[in-house]
């Protein structure tokens, strides 16, 4: 792991806590029912598959192939609930939470570090991203820091809707070298499609540092970054993207000689355009702009729109749904 994406991941931890902080006088009225129906209403299997359910029977029924008998497999908010159960997790939870935190460990100074550079329209966004994305590299903290205690968090954890990538990683299956020969690029874009690409999914990516010249017609990183856009889709992935965005902002534009470039997503209306650098926030204005919603899907930077809008969604959902637990707690 590079020092950037160290710090990038330790800020997540400091701001993040400072969202704990927060809600600290909000946590210590928690009653038991309200994690449970937060846990009932987010990682219920049954009512994923039917939304009208009012009370999980604790299992569904799973169909090898659609001839065979099926079995029965405990659902994920009851094992949750035993998991929380177990561990006395409603004590913790409400005492537990913010003493064990990674920050305590003096391992942030300063949450500027990933989001001086983030200028999204809502700032409730930044904090779910980073309320997600911390509840995805808590196991890597876990692991580098074993005397931290294992918190009654489990079941985020174990929630599979998002993965965590930084870009640093996923350029280098996609970034041509000119010493090897097509199908040996090919092959390696294909492993990651294959191997490493998450399916269905919502994918957090960190550009970090990354400079894109655009539509410059010899940036490599650029089309590698568009051919990434092609497999998302093709993967039915939904995207968010966060931390350092360098990427086309009006104080650099003259020092890329692009001072008039900009986006259009619709040849229609061509007076109506959006910069890559906005493009890529988790701007609330862009992502419910109808002119975007149903962007022709032509080139990679409409393509780039159509995945921002399904994760503008996911974190809408995120949002109401974290709203809905807290609102639930304080009454």
């Amino acid at each position: 792991m590079s020092f950037i994406q160290e710090q990038i991941l330790k800020t997540i931890v400091f701001e993040i806590n400072e969202v704990v902080k927060k809600s600290k006088k909000n946590q210590a009225s928690k009653k038991n029912s309200s994690l449970k129906d937060f846990i009932s209403e987010n990682f219920c299997k049954n009512k994923d598959k039917k939304p009208n359910l009012s009370e999980c029977e604790g299992y569904i029924l799973n169909f090898p192939t659609p001839n065979s008998a099926p079995y029965q497999e405990v659902c994920n908010c009851v094992r949750f609930e035993q998991i929380l159960l177990k561990q006395n997790a409603f004590h913790l939870l409400a005492e537990k939470l913010e003493p064990i935190w990674p920050l305590k460990k003096g391992m942030v100074g300063s949450k500027l570090i990933a989001w001086q550079n983030c200028s999204s329209t809502l700032e409730i966004n930044q904090k779910v991203i980073a309320f997600m994305i911390k509840c995805l590299s808590s196991l890597f903290y876990l692991e580098k820091n074993s005397t931290i205690i294992k918190y009654p968090f489990a079941f985020l954890f174990e929630n599979s809707f998002a993965t965590l990538l930084f870009w640093s990683d996923v350029r280098k299956y996609y970034m041509k070298n000119i010493e090897q020969v097509y199908h040996e690029n090919k092959k390696k874009q294909f492993d990651f499609f294959h191997n490493v690409l998450p399916k269905n999914k919502l994918i957090v990516l960190s550009l970090e540092d990354t400079f894109f010249r655009l539509r410059s017609g010899s940036n490599m990183e650029l089309h590698a970054f568009e051919q990434f856009i092609n497999d998302l889709i093709l993967a039915n992935n939904a995207l968010v993207v966060f931390s350092k965005q360098h990427l086309i902002s009006i104080k650099k534009s003259d020092f890329y000689n692009i001072s008039n470039y900009s986006i259009t997503f619709k040849k229609s209306l061509d007076e109506n355009k959006i910069s890559l650098q906005e493009a890529m926030e988790p701007s609330f204005n862009i992502a419910k702009d109808e002119r975007f919603i149903e962007a022709n899907k032509i080139g990679a930077f409409d393509r780039l729109i159509e995945l921002l809008t399904l994760g503008q969604n996911k974190l809408d959902n995120i949002e109401r749904i974290f709203s809905e637990w807290k609102t639930k707690s304080e009454n």
